[in-house]
């Protein structure tokens, strides 16, 4: 009957409502995996569940009747500082108390662990704190993952429009600035009823009917007035306000009951509070109920931080939780009516439905983890717990479910598995190899094997492994003795002690015949990983590319070695051929036998240059062509480049000229020889290709900085012309651009090529403009830098007479027709010659005769010119200087000044021009035995071109300026000073000098003793500098008394 109390197995029935007994809110305490402490007035322990033992290490009969400080002792896991009991708080508050930040609780056995806490009072039936209950959880694992996982999923905006719970933002004067839409189904009203208007007026408060919000009789008490000036004045939030609202709908009253939160907030500079209200009516009226059947358990159920349910032996629904209900949306009598599995995830409801939990034990569901409908529409992870219900009989009475929220930590656990799965998928499909070991130690800690944990197929197959499961396989079950790799073991200890990485780029394995890289790492201790790869073919290809590349070097310094030699035994014939032809051509002969001898002659020079373009070719292809840098007079280069060319050009009958555009510096800085190579390749180009017409030459400022004169050259003809087809092939080393040409005019084709590339080693570009039929003109820049003026130097060879005087001449040379020629040239310009046809045989007719002057050819047999020299420099100990002249076939870069060092007095290169040779000859003699006195004042072109300089000998000393020795024997005396202060670079700038003067003053054996100085400074030889500077000084010393007293 209605209104009769009634007992119904362990269920107590008061007035309508059931009400559970302590004996079984117990059992349910002992089987949720929160812990739960309830405490007394005097914070003893009155209450401590399985869940409370687990996680303090307390013992219930240990914790029941000790103070909960002792039990329960909390620590700020940031700096370790003690925290107050929350019971404290409670009893002075008499309100819900969570934990501060970073709580940890401090187990029974030291362990710290991260909890979370809800602290209630629990109160008697005149509402007086009789106890509090403590409800805690571990949220170690959870705080872990929050910090490397867990972001802030939901702004501010979205809370406020999609919460469920009512929201609303007020200004300073209480007016409603925002309102959501929980707020207004809460209240059923309309947005434009509360935006805008004071707080009261907007909710329809009924104190705020009559006089407006604030200025009722009751505003006065408003609890919410004063919270929210509290908060805008100290910016602390204000919580746990519960309120009473009364609505009149139709002259009916109606009252509800809300949770109010208020924050202070910010936004756009401004400050607002934030009201948080919660709907709890129900919440508030079965808080009531409890107070009013004093029974403090249920009321402690509510504040239980999970979703709660029970059920009968049915699988009935006879109580659902708050929690439970505002997960699903649903009210809880919905919920008890209608059942709540048919929000559970199709796929799991049959780990949930009544007949799974029967059959798969009967003590009900342990833990089972399925995906439960939220409000929000999506299916959210819950760990579920079931356990069966006992009357205080012992008897079964239903079930008794717990379900947390376990999402995020499900997510977090997918998202390392799915982590964990694509390292192991890639690392299992290396093509490298890839294990992963355990370190294995004796009991003094010395590592002593290594246990597999995984390996890849790639790993396995690298080492012909062919066990299937390597897992817990020993290393040297594997290997057995066999050392794989033979790493320092240092290295090896740093991986494991000290977590290095470590990178080994090649390293060749024994046992296997093969080499590898390989890397190791420990990512925890006494475990490390290997990742090995196969590089043996990369590595023996690298060999072989290195031998190779051996190969190509030494076929390349083979090749110019080769160059080389062709080009000694080419120009020693040439030599004959040229030599006999100038000797024929001082004969009397008629106009028919000249013209043939020229252009034998002309033969004789176009093979000479074809062999200097293979040797420039050759000296480009190894890197080895310098471009010089010296000062030079670039009209007067221009203007001699004109001269030679113009017989050839007056001779087709062509119209020659060239213009020299003002602006350009007379004096540059750069490599005269090859620019005027460049341009005899393109003019001589220009008149070979062209019957009828002109040729003109144009140099032109192209452009100028302050470190550079870019200059721009344009050689213009009318001649043959050529294709656009044709032009690709133009710039290519042996390419002409057809047979035809090669056979009509001749050539290597290499000019262009080689010229091209000294181009732009000139900083410069070569280019053509063309047109087949009608002429080209071809154009290069090179970048000069502006120079200093010439001095006046010896630049000119000497017209073609007899000699000043006689000279003795020995011609060492083992070729007979050199012999043959040399010796004719020599006698028609009066001389005497005695031959030697090897070292050892001009060693016997030196040692036998005095000579003015020794031709000494390079290669000869039983001992070669250097040997000769070398032995003849040996014998002079000071004395009388016989001039040496290399006379030879080597003609590269380089060739003059090694042969200088090597003791000899001057150069000559086959094949031998008669003029140079005479001028050379007679040069080099007068300076030995100051005999003559060389004076160049005369200059012309012969038939083919060539430059030539006339001079005239004066017998007679030369006419010694005492000014010039004096400064020598100032300059001696600072070089001296230098010398003892070790100052090398001074010294060698000195000595420079002093060379430089004695050569003015035609002192050849001061200047060659400055010129040893100069050399030891350049060594960095201080006991040869010292050496040579006192023989200079002596010699010095007998020039001055010499010399000085004849002039005075």
């Amino acid at each position: 009957m209605l209104g009769e109390d009634r007992n119904i197995s362990g269920l107590n029935q008061y007035n309508g409502v059931f009400i559970l007994d302590n004996s079984r809110i117990s059992a349910v305490l002992d089987n949720i995996g929160d812990g739960v402490i309830a405490v007394n007035k005097k914070g003893e322990i009155e209450y401590f569940n399985s869940s409370a033992e687990n996680l303090t290490g307390w013992k219930c009969d240990e914790a029941l009747g000790r103070h909960f400080q002792e039990v329960f002792q909390l620590i700020n896991i940031k700096n370790e500082e003690a925290l107050e009991s929350p019971i404290y708080e409670v009893f002075r508050t008499n309100s819900v108390v969570g934990l501060k930040n970073n709580s940890a609780l401090v187990t029974k056995n030291g362990e710290r662990l991260m909890v979370s806490a809800s602290c209630s009072p629990i109160r008697d039936g005149a509402n007086n704190v009789d106890g509090i209950v403590v409800v805690f959880r571990d949220i170690t694992r959870i705080k872990k993952m929050e910090d490397q996982l867990i972001e802030e999923r939901n702004n501010l905006e979205m809370t406020f429009k999609h919460s469920l719970v009512g929201m609303l933002i007020l200004d300073e004067q209480r007016i409603v600035k925002r309102v959501n839409p929980a707020f207004l189904e809460m209240l059923g009203l309309e947005e434009q009823e509360v935006l805008g208007r004071p707080y009261g007026d907007g909710i329809k408060c009924i104190s705020s009917i009559e006089m407006g919000c604030g200025k009722g009789i009751n505003c006065g008490f408003c609890e919410v007035k004063d919270r929210i000036s509290e908060v805008y004045k100290t910016g602390i939030p204000s919580k746990d306000i519960v309120i009473q609202h009364t609505v009149t709908s139709n002259g009916n009253q109606k009252s509800y009951w809300y949770n109010v939160l208020i924050m202070p907030i910010h936004s756009a500079g401004e400050r607002f509070v934030l009201l948080i209200i919660n709907d709890v009516t129900d919440s508030k009226k079965r808080e009531q109920q409890l107070i009013e059947t004093s029974n403090f358990t249920l009321k402690m159920m509510e504040n239980f931080p999970a979703m709660i349910w029970k059920t009968d032996n049915k699988g009935r629904n006879v109580y659902i939780g708050q929690n439970l209900s505002l997960f699903i949306g649903k009210s809880e009598n919905e919920l008890i009516k209608g059942g709540w599995l048919k929000y559970v995830h199709p796929d799991d409801r049959n780990k949930l439905s009544f007949e799974a939990v029967q059959i798969r034990n009967k003590q009900g569901l342990n833990i089972s983890e399925l995906r439960l409908k939220h409000v929000s529409g999506e299916y959210r992870w819950v760990n579920i717990i079931i356990k069966p219900f006992y009357d205080m009989s012992g008897k079964q009475d239903g079930y008794i479910g717990i379900g947390l929220d376990i999402n995020d930590k499900k997510l977090t656990e997918t998202l390392l598995y799915e982590s964990e799965m694509r390292y192991r998928h890639l690392f299992m499909n290396l093509q490298s190899g890839f294990a992963y070991h355990k370190v294995l130690r004796n009991s003094q800690g010395q590592v002593t094997d290594f246990e597999f944990i995984i390996a890849n197929e790639a790993y396995k197959k690298m080492f012909g492994i062919e066990v299937e499961d390597i897992k817990g396989i020993h290393f040297k079950e594997v290997f057995k003795d066999t050392i794989v790799f033979d790493i320092d073991g240092d290295l090896f200890r740093r991986v494991l002690d000290e977590g290095d990485k470590v990178s080994i780029d090649e390293v060749y394995s024994e046992p296997y015949g093969k080499w590898y890289s390989v890397g190791l790492y420990s990512p925890q201790r006494d475990h490390f990983a290997i990742v090995v790869t196969d590089i043996d073919e990369k590595k023996r290809a690298e060999i072989e590319l290195k031998r190779a590349k051996e190969d190509a070097e030494n076929a390349n310094r083979a090749k110019s070695e080769f160059l080389a030699n062709m080009s000694h035994e080419i120009r020693t014939p040439i030599n004959g051929i040229v030599g006999m032809i100038d000797l024929t051509l001082l004969t009397d002969l008629n106009s028919e036998q000249r013209d043939n001898l020229k252009t034998a002659k002309s033969c004789a020079n176009s093979l000479l240059k074809i062999i200097n373009d293979i040797l420039d070719f050759s000296k480009m292809e190894a890197g080895k062509l310098f471009i010089d840098s010296v000062d030079f007079d670039i009209k007067k280069l221009v203007e001699e480049t004109f001269r030679q060319h113009s017989t050839l050009a007056e001779n087709k009958g062509l119209e020659f000229n060239y213009t020299f555009y003002s602006g350009i510096p007379q004096f540059v800085t750069g490599d005269p020889n090859r620019l005027q190579q460049i341009l005899n390749n393109l003019i001589n180009n220009a008149i070979k290709f062209t019957e009828q017409g002109e040729v003109n030459i144009v140099v032109r400022k192209n452009k100028a900085e302050k470190d550079f004169i870019e200059l721009k050259f344009s050689v213009t003809d009318t001649g043959i012309g050529i294709s656009d087809e044709e032009k690709s092939r133009l710039f290519k080393t042996f390419s002409q651009v057809d047979s035809s040409i090669t056979r009509k005019y001749g050539g290597s084709g290499l000019g262009l090529a080689i010229s091209k590339q000294l181009v732009e080693m000139m900083g410069g570009q070569m280019w053509i403009d063309s047109q087949k039929g009608k002429g080209s003109t071809f154009h290069f820049t090179v970048r000069l830098k502006p120079g200093n003026p010439l001095s006046e130097t010896m630049e000119s060879l000497p017209k073609l007479t007899a000699a000043a005087s006689k000279l003795k001449i020995l011609l060492a040379e083992d070729d007979e027709v050199n012999q043959v020629v040399i010796t004719r040239m020599l006698k028609e310009r009066g001389h005497n010659v005695d031959i030697a046809e090897t070292g050892l045989r001009a060693l016997e007719l030196y040692n036998k005769n005095i000579y003015d002057v020794i031709l000494m050819d390079i290669h000869m047999p039983e001992m070669d010119g250097i040997e000769a020299a070398k032995v003849i420099r040996g014998k002079e100990n000071g004395l009388k200087h016989t001039p040496i002249i290399a006379l030879t076939a080597h003609a590269l870069k380089g060739d003059r000044e090694r042969f200088l060092e090597l003791g000899m007095d001057e150069y000559i290169s086959k094949p031998v021009k008669m003029e140079e040779m005479y001028h050379i000859i007679e040069t080099t003699a007068a300076k030995s035995h100051k005999k003559y006195k060389v004076d160049f004042n005369e200059l012309r072109i012969n038939d083919n071109g060539d430059i030539i300089l006339a001079n005239e000998f004066k017998n007679g000393k030369y006419e010694l300026n005492t000014s010039f020795i004096s400064e020598v024997v100032n300059i001696s005396a600072s070089l001296g000073k230098s010398i003892g202060l070790r100052d090398m670079e001074q010294s060698g700038k000195l000595a420079h000098d002093i060379k430089d003067l004695c050569n003015k003053m035609g002192a050849d054996e001061l200047k060659s003793l400055a010129f040893q100085i100069e050399l030891a400074v350049r060594r960095n030889n201080f006991k040869d500098i010292e050496k040579s500077y006192q023989t200079f000084s002596n010699e010095l010393n007998t020039f001055k008394n010499i010399y000085g007293n004849e002039k005075g």
